[in-house]
């Protein structure tokens, strides 16, 4: 595992790699779910409040906001589209090739920006168990791990996705 403040600094670097420039992908599938979640938290996904020690997901002067359960249907809709794209954008047997998305658990922190669009940071990840509660207040934050760790951010906005990042294999 990296340091923490390397982790931070790898996660911070790619984040304004990747998430600042025009680099948008528009969803093209939209699966629709057959249940509907509770909107703050259940045993796959838990809305983890935004606060100043996160500026390293979004700027400071982004706003904390809320989540609707529509908007968490999206938010599964888009990332398991992302997922797709991902996947038929690698080899077959590509050993980063991310699972079946059911498998995931989800955390999700959701802000406003400066121009009123709803972002949300998106955090996936499969073998929970050994995380116990914490995953439902803390963001995780794994180093390797490979496809059983991924995240995105949303634009629940204008429903494009960016920042698409599976962990690697040590």
């Amino acid at each position: 595992m990296k340091p923490p403040t390397l982790l931070l600094l790898s996660h911070l670097t790619i984040f304004v790699f990747f998430g600042c420039n025009s680099g948008k992908t528009q969803y093209s599938t939209v699966q629709k779910l057959q249940t509907e979640p509770k909107t703050d938290s259940s045993d796959l996904y838990t809305i983890i409040k935004f606060k100043a020690d996160h500026s390293y997901l979004f700027p400071k002067n982004y706003k904390n906001t809320s989540l609707t359960k529509t908007d968490i249907l999206a938010l599964d809709s888009i990332t398991n589209s992302a997922r797709l794209e991902y996947n038929s954008s690698l080899g077959k047997k590509h050993s980063l090739r991310i699972k079946d998305f059911k498998e995931y658990r989800r955390q999700f922190v959701a802000v406003t920006n400066i121009k009123g669009q709803k972002l949300v940071y998106v955090n996936c990840f499969r073998g929970w168990q050994s995380f116990e509660e914490k995953w439902k207040i803390e963001i995780l934050m794994v180093s390797d791990g490979g496809s059983n760790f991924f995240n995105l951010i949303i634009n629940l906005s204008n429903k494009t996705y960016h920042t698409l990042i599976v962990n690697g294999i040590s």
